[in-house]
């Protein structure tokens, strides 16, 4: 009876202990591709924001000319 009851609890805990590993893996990828787009996204804005600075100033074709 103990030995049964022993295993059982074993087997609770290793199942519990996969859902979280598994949902723990799940939640970091998540977040670490929520995180690139976020980088790529505010990267995109300095870009264009860059971009557009020097065509208000005309200052685009001095940068390729020199």
């Amino acid at each position: 009876m103990k030995r049964k009851l022993l295993t059982r609890f074993i087997l609770l805990f290793l199942g519990v202990s996969v859902f979280f590993i598994l949902f723990q893996t799940y939640n970091i990828r998540k977040m670490a591709i929520n995180l690139s787009k976020s980088e790529a996204f505010r990267i995109s804005e300095l870009v264009k924001d860059g971009l557009t600075s020097h065509m208000v100033n005309a200052t685009m074709l001095q940068k390729v000319m020199s």
